[in-house]
């Protein structure tokens, strides 16, 4: 589903977190944009600046965290 909504994606896959991040480069947080994870029963798709996304629609869920610089 990302590859359709952004055909240059690079996806990075880190087993050690068992999750894949996607962005213009390999780097987690400075190249990656958002990350599935599977988890029990469901997937996260999370978004590495979501809590600054603007959602007026309140399609996001989750507290999130970040810092606006």
């Amino acid at each position: 589903m990302i590859r359709t909504v952004d055909v240059n994606t690079v996806e990075t896959v880190r087993l050690s977190d068992n999750a894949a991040t996607y962005g213009v480069g390999p780097k987690k947080m400075t190249d990656g944009y958002a990350y599935i994870m599977p988890m029990r029963g469901y997937i996260n798709l999370g978004f590495y600046q979501g809590a600054v996304l603007a959602d007026p629609k309140r399609l996001l869920e989750g507290t999130g965290k970040g810092c606006v610089t």
